[in-house]
């Protein structure tokens, strides 16, 4: 073997070793959590430190409990308590409700699935990833919020922010908003709000609230319609969403024409029944209320 050759199959086996090693240092570890709960957490990291309750993850944190996992750069967490403090990239996702929030910086309790994000985006109802592309909604909600509060397992409140069920981060309409309520598998009600499409204020709200699972459906008026055509005029219309039962609605509308008399409909329907193929994106059974 010429001294090439050793050089480099030597380099080679260098290389590789270095590589395995930087495969073990990367590695999540997971040692076992003793707390005052009886529930199951599941703690790992790359680098960790224990300090009596207290545990201090480093370089990349996980955390798992119940249905839900959260992830961060730097996390401390208190096994006594349950409270997480999380510090960059932090996500939180739930199976149930096919939650998932995206934040600078953070803090969550898991036993009472309470906490506190910043910069904070999130979603509910996203896809699931599973052969049949179901949907748990036609469209994921979404929120954005600079400060957003989860107050318990199924709600949240989102402050200075956005509320959606177009695809960010240009949706084709939004509400800004100064406080949205936020019940996964119900309604978002949202205060002192604007509505936009495509950025640009069309209506101010008081108080709206836009189901965040369309199944959720609830009686109560539409968007008004205002438009101009050459044959028309000037149209004024508004309408009446009524959820007669699980398995039928009908919308009861009048639109005014400048050049032509009042129109009325009120057609009723069957409602499908969740899940459905296909995605929509607008506020199709919104209640507004100014």
């Amino acid at each position: 073997m010429t001294f090439r050759q050793r050089f480099l199959v030597t380099t080679a086996l260098v290389n590789c070793l270095l590589f395995a090693s930087g495969l073990a240092v990367g590695q999540l570890v997971c040692p076992p959590v003793t707390s005052s709960s009886k529930e199951d957490v599941t703690i790992c990291a790359v680098q960790q430190e224990k300090n009596g309750s207290v545990f201090k993850l480093h370089v990349r944190s996980k955390i798992n409990y119940r249905d839900f996992t959260l992830w961060a750069d730097e996390a401390t967490y208190d096994s006594d308590t349950g409270m997480a403090t999380l510090d960059g990239h932090v996500v939180l996702d739930g199976v149930e409700n096919d939650e998932h929030v995206e934040a600078s910086h953070g803090t969550y309790n898991v036993r009472d699935e309470t906490g506190k994000f910043y910069d904070a985006t999130g979603t509910i109802g996203s896809p699931r990833r599973s052969p049949r592309l179901l949907l748990t909604t036609s469209n994921p909600f979404a929120f954005i919020g600079k400060v957003v509060l989860k107050t318990g397992p199924d709600h949240y409140v989102v402050y200075n922010g956005i509320i959606t069920s177009c695809e960010l981060p240009q949706p084709k309409w939004q509400f800004n908003t100064s406080r949205a309520v936020v019940t996964a598998g119900g309604n978002a009600t949202v205060y002192w709000s604007t509505f936009r499409i495509r950025n640009v204020p069309v209506f101010y709200f008081p108080i709206a609230t836009h189901p965040v699972d369309p199944a959720h459906r609830k009686s109560g008026l539409l968007m008004p319609n205002i438009g101009l055509s050459t044959q028309k005029g000037t149209i004024l219309g508004e309408g009446f969403y009524w959820a007669i039962n699980r398995s039928m609605d009908a919308t009861m509308a009048a639109e005014s024409f400048s050049r032509r008399d009042t129109r009325s409909r009120s057609p009723a329907r069957p409602s499908p029944r969740p899940p459905w193929n296909g995605s929509t994106c607008g506020p199709r059974s919104s209640e507004l209320a100014s």
